[in-house]
């Protein structure tokens, strides 16, 4: 383990091994936090490194010795101080390497802020008395680490779990040349957005097509739609995807479950659907006077009810 300090306009020292002992719980807490965060339900994919040179560092910090550790550590640290400013707040940039369990290697950065200026801990002396003491810039907590990224031995050559808790601090993967995506959900949400944008009278029978599919790359995911949705040419397909990886967090991936519902807000009035049927169901359309009306057809009359 070693830490550097990293702020604007401060270029970072020459790091040496620190003892980890006295830290271990609190640094192994917050590794624990961050891989674990990638395997939630909604998280986002890993990250994906922008090139082999951005990846170099955090291989050294996973399989180098300890000169290619420190050498990766105060690389890493001189990217993230080049990238902020004078309103990015300074911290202590930590690289570990860590043992997650007898198969899984993991090793990276992370930033540490400091997250209260004024604190107190209990001491127990030697007499069994309880003492209370004072503790000057506590650093976050487990779970409220601001920034992070971690490689491991499990993860596919090229990726990387980013966590940033600030998710309009683009600087702390900018830096590091991660491209970080949307959550699962968000994704689906975009790629909606695409078709609408492309060919808005296919989404419909794309979004019938879309929760048959296997989840995967966005490109199989299309793929395997145009082989149930006559239209969907290459072409198209080739326009979505584009669409979808100019994005500020690109889609690479697409997760099929995702239940993604169109709304309309009218007022204090909101309808509601998923997409296939409202693009079945429900048409909006502009009225002789300029005005806009969403039309809803259906066979059988609708029955109000109080609620």
């Amino acid at each position: 383990m070693t830490h550097l300090l990293v702020a604007h306009g401060e270029r970072p020292r020459p790091p040496r091994l620190q003892p980890i002992a006295e830290v271990d719980n609190f640094l192994s807490a917050h590794v624990e936090r961050l891989w674990n965060s990638a395997n939630a339900r909604d998280s986002p994919p890993p990250a994906h490194f922008v090139n082999e040179e951005a990846c170099q560092p955090f291989d050294g910090l996973l399989e180098g010795d300890d000169q290619t550790f420190l050498t990766a550590a105060h690389s890493l640290a001189c990217r993230l101080v080049a990238r902020m400013n004078k309103v990015t707040k300074p911290g202590l940039l930590v690289a570990v390497k860590a043992q997650v369990d007898a198969n899984n290697s993991v090793a990276g950065v992370l930033k540490l802020q400091v997250d209260a200026e004024n604190g107190a801990m209990l001491r127990q002396l030697e007499t069994g008395e309880l003492q209370l003491e004072a503790v000057k810039d506590l650093l976050d907590r487990p779970g409220r680490l601001q920034k992070g990224a971690l490689v491991s031995t499990r993860l596919d050559a090229g990726r990387a779990v980013c966590g940033d808790l600030q998710r309009n601090a683009h600087y702390f993967p900018a830096a590091l040349g991660l491209i970080v995506h949307p959550r699962p959900l968000q994704a689906a949400k975009h790629f909606f957005d695409a078709m609408d944008e492309v060919d808005p009278a296919l989404t419909g029978l794309v979004a019938e097509a879309f929760a048959e599919c296997r989840p995967g790359p966005v490109v199989e995911v299309l793929e395997e739609i145009a082989a149930k949705v006559e239209g969907l040419t290459g072409s198209v397909r080739a326009e979505v995807e584009a669409r979808l990886r100019g994005l500020a967090q690109p889609v690479f991936e697409l997760d099929t479950g995702q239940d993604v519902k169109e709304k309309y807000p009218i007022g204090s009035v909101t309808v509601l659907g998923p997409i296939a049927d409202m693009r079945h169901l429900v048409r909006k359309e502009r009225t002789g006077d300029g005005r806009w009306q969403l039309v809803i057809e259906i066979d059988e009359e609708p029955v109000g009810a109080w609620v």
